[in-house]
């Protein structure tokens, strides 16, 4: 067994794991917007449209996962959207555009955490060096 697997077998796991991470979350979100909102203090139109948004992109990955292979340009595409998910996260409370409660902060960091390490691992094994087979 290869200790090292290819940069497209990693990103198809890091596929699926963002996939595994994302479905449940977008969809507790969207169907349970509002108790959320009462705990977390994130407003209600903004988890459920968030929550919504997600459940396409899902359907995107999956769609990336089943590929032949996935080109470097819609990994990239991926890795973007996550780090922008992390950084507004991160932002709309910063800037003062939602208030959450303190658990919200716990809420919106762990999401900043989670999402923010995918769109580095995602660069990491796109800045891999493509390894080749021994030519024996």
């Amino acid at each position: 067994m290869n200790p090292h697997p290819a940069p497209d077998t990693r990103l198809r796991t890091l596929i699926r794991w963002d996939v595994a991470m994302t479905l449940p979350v977008g969809l507790a979100m969207a169907l349970l917007a509002a108790p959320l909102a009462a705990v977390t203090g994130v407003p209600e139109m903004l988890l459920r449209s968030v929550g919504l948004a997600l459940l396409p992109y899902v359907a995107w990955l999956l769609w990336l996962a089943r590929r032949p292979s996935v080109p470097r340009g819609t990994a990239w595409t991926m890795v973007a959207i996550n780090a922008l998910y992390a950084i507004e996260c991160v932002l709309l409370p910063l800037l003062g555009w939602i208030a959450p409660n303190a658990l919200g902060w716990a809420f919106l960091l762990v999401q900043a955490v989670v999402v923010g390490s995918f769109a580095l691992l995602g660069t990491r094994v796109l800045r891999a060096p493509v390894q080749r087979a021994a030519i024996r």
